[in-house]
């Protein structure tokens, strides 16, 4: 029998983190997760202007902090069993 749920069949590329400040999260990955910059993407200006992404990778994970602009959807804070 084949286990056709959703959790054994998803294949991510990668995750984009909304943060802050993109150079200072992919630093951080960096520095305390041993992640290397693999790429940089460069938006164009527009109505909220230029912003820069900066893809990092580690083995078979890759991480992609973006800055956080007003029209990304945001999502209530997730709480831990001790929060």
């Amino acid at each position: 029998m084949t286990d056709h749920s959703p959790a054994t069949s998803l294949c991510v590329s990668h995750v984009e983190l909304y943060v802050a400040d993109a150079e200072a999260a992919a630093s951080a990955f960096v520095d305390g997760y041993g992640f290397q910059v693999c790429a940089t993407a460069e938006r164009g200006a527009g109505l909220e202007g230029s912003s820069r992404s900066l893809p990092l990778r580690q083995a078979n994970i890759v991480l992609v902090p973006s800055p956080r602009r007003s029209t990304t959807p945001t999502l209530p804070r997730l709480r831990g069993a001790a929060g």
